[in-house]
């Protein structure tokens, strides 16, 4: 099947060419400024897409898979959309498979302008790699569209003086702006995407060393516990005298993408000393419509306390200072910050430190957004999206994704709508940006502490950080597959983590996968 989707892939793109070389002149006229990427790079570039997709769809060594050479970000978001066919079929820490986990999570999502869910385009193994091949053509589709829409509002009516633009962020030219989203996007989503398929590839690796380790194939720790397992001696049992107290705070799960159940992350957070929200401990609750009878309208809700599918907690609210920024009435409304653990690769190399303080070293914050809520909203996932400046606390300019999630028919099918920017919150024209968050420094401290703790060896990990009334800063959940919601982050460093870890993970996939053991051996 790997092999069918790879030739399927590069009989496409040569049946396609002619397509390519219509849409790129197309490029080329629509361009905007002076210094564009040659009709040549954008070809180049876009059959380097379709060799690295194909390389990793084969299920070759990623070290080898050299075709857009130095570009790292070039070749991780490819290659790691190739490698989607690899782990299709595999169990997936949070749903039943990788393919299973892309459907239900992508249901909601839509291309801008189109309507309809993304989910339909990983049903099927074959509606992914129409995908694949169609992926470059869909970013000049909309290339052009931009570029046309850009040139048309920037054009001089017939009454005014012909005058030389400002400067925008969309202002580039219709081929760098091709060749951005082909290698380095701006929009949230491929980032999205690409944390999830690190996520899933290397929860995979750890599982099938476990397994093979268990079946006494595979590499352990000097207790005798799995690699990627915290050791019973190594790792936590054999601490110091004087790190007594430490050791206590030590969590013990079984491996930090546990931590994807909402139930387990407060445990274990709670029993690890990290402030989260608090569950309310009663074993359930009875809700009743004020005017349906018969035994109707009424619902039952138990505890996961008690073993039920519920937490069951009190609603918190803005402390005030954030409450001052908001509409009323609206959500609790969250810093979003993103953190990456160094102790992701250690622990596949059987190398992840003791030491708590060294923990902490190796995780580090790439970035934090402020989710202000909208009007009536009941959680903050409507919003407007604040890039927060990490190491001041300022909020910056504002933007919001709502134009993702548009579904079905509407007005907003084939309309081109550009990620708005604000300053202010459109609900109240309260000014926003330049707001400072005075005690930025100590939710750091709190995600880093968190990371260290509770799961040093996931790579990447999303915190919804509360600003609460009643509890001050607590932890509301933790995301694997993270979404940076259009953060601003060191680009270059993230993708050189991402690019050490795939190397890694996929030198030791290679070396297992042909054992005894197979990663559905024990599901």
């Amino acid at each position: 099947m790997l092999l069918l989707a790879s030739i399927v892939t590069a009989l496409a793109s040569v049946a396609m060419l002619p397509t390519f070389m219509f849409i790129t002149s197309r490029l080329q006229h629509a361009t905007i400024g002076s210094a564009a990427p040659a009709f040549t790079e954008c070809l180049t570039a876009t059959f380097h897409y379709y060799q690295t997709v194909a390389h990793m769809a084969l299920g070759l060594s990623y070290d080898t898979c050299t075709y857009f050479g130095s570009n790292i970000s070039a070749k991780v978001l490819a290659a790691s959309m190739g490698l989607v066919l690899q782990m299709w079929n595999q169990p997936h820490y949070r749903s039943g498979t990788f393919q299973q986990d892309m459907a239900k999570n992508l249901r909601n999502v839509a291309l801008p302008g189109t309507g309809i869910p993304l989910s339909l385009l990983c049903r099927f193994r074959v509606t992914y790699v129409m995908y694949l091949v169609l992926h470059p053509f869909i970013l000049m589709a909309y290339t052009v569209a931009r570029a046309t829409r850009v040139s048309l509002t920037n054009k001089p009516t017939s009454s005014s003086k012909a005058t030389t633009p400002k400067k925008t962020s969309e202002e580039c030219s219709a081929t760098e702006c091709y060749m951005m989203l082909l290698t380095q996007p701006k929009e949230w989503f491929p980032y999205w995407r690409l944390n999830c398929r690190l996520a899933s590839f290397h929860a995979m690796v750890l599982d099938l060393r476990r397994q093979q380790t268990e079946a006494g194939c595979g590499p352990a720790n000097n207790d005798g516990t799995p690699i990627g397992v915290e050791g019973k001696g190594s790792e936590q049992g054999q601490l110091a005298d004087g790190d007594k107290e430490e050791k206590e705070l030590l969590p013990h799960p079984p491996n930090g993408y546990a931590m994807e159940d909402k139930f387990t992350f407060l445990q274990e957070a709670d029993a690890a000393g990290v402030p989260v929200s608090k569950t309310l401990t009663i074993p359930g609750l009875v809700i009743k419509d004020r005017n349906e009878e018969g035994g109707m309208g009424i619902h039952f809700f138990k505890n996961a306390l008690n073993g039920g599918r519920w937490i069951i907690q009190q609603p918190l609210s803005n402390r005030d200072d954030i409450a001052s920024l908001l509409p009323s009435p609206c959500p609790l409304s969250t810093m979003r910050i993103i953190t990456a653990s160094d102790g992701a690769v250690d622990v596949v190399e059987g190398t992840l430190p003791t030491d708590m303080d060294e923990r902490r070293r190796k995780v580090k914050c790439l970035s934090a957004v402020f989710r202000a809520g909208r009007v009536n909203a009941s959680t903050d996932h409507s919003s407007i999206l604040f890039d927060v400046d990490l190491a001041t606390g300022t909020i910056g300019e504002g933007t919001t994704n709502a134009h993702w999630y548009q579904l079905g028919p509407g007005s907003h099918v084939m309309r081109l709508q550009a990620s708005p920017s604000f300053s202010a919150h459109p609900d109240t024209g309260k000014e926003v940006s330049g707001f400072a968050f005075k005690d930025i420094d100590d939710m750091k401290a709190l995600v880093r502490d968190a990371h260290a703790r509770l799961l040093p060896d996931v790579p990447l990990c999303g915190w919804d950080v509360a600003m609460t009334k009643e509890q001050g800063l607590c932890l509301l959940e933790v995301n694997l597959s993270c979404n940076f919601f259009n953060g601003s982050f060191d680009k270059n460093a993230y993708f050189k983590y991402q690019d050490q870890l795939f190397s890694l993970l996929d030198n030791s996939y290679r070396s297992m996968k042909h054992t005894a053991v197979s990663p559905q051996a024990s599901r």
